[in-house]
């Protein structure tokens, strides 16, 4: 990314297995596609890669990173169509969490869910 931005979709975009789409995040926004009235949306195994506009993701230890978060990747208007899977490759910050793409009406939404914590081998009761 050079910014978080929003482009204009007034056609049918597919986006194959060998694509990758670099997605901006922020804390309050992200990169959007915008399909106008009828346009589509297709992915057939694309790659979704989050950037982070301020430097800082997950593999950090900023708080921001332990709680579930959302933003709108694509949105627009009637009749539009979104439809296929992405790939997402989470290796980066293992442990700390997972991006995850799904439908929210007739959008799409990214999502972060931040791992659970392992519970203590006492069951948190403590020693005594």
């Amino acid at each position: 990314g050079s910014g978080i931005g929003t482009l204009g979709v007034s056609g049918a975009l597919t986006l194959g297995a060998g694509a990758t789409w670099a997605v901006d995040l922020s804390a309050s926004s992200s990169d959007r596609l915008s399909l106008a009235a009828g346009a589509s949306l297709t992915s057939n195994g694309a790659t979704l890669r989050p950037v982070f506009a301020d430097g800082v993701g997950p593999a950090g230890n900023d708080a921001f990173w332990s709680y579930a978060q959302l933003w709108t990747v694509v949105s627009g208007g009637p009749s539009k169509t979104v439809t296929g899977s992405w790939v997402i490759d989470n290796s980066a910050w293992a442990g700390k969490g997972v991006f995850q793409t799904w439908p929210s009406g007739d959008n799409l939404v990214l999502g972060w869910a931040p791992a659970v914590p392992e519970p203590e081998a006492d069951g948190g009761r403590g020693k005594g």
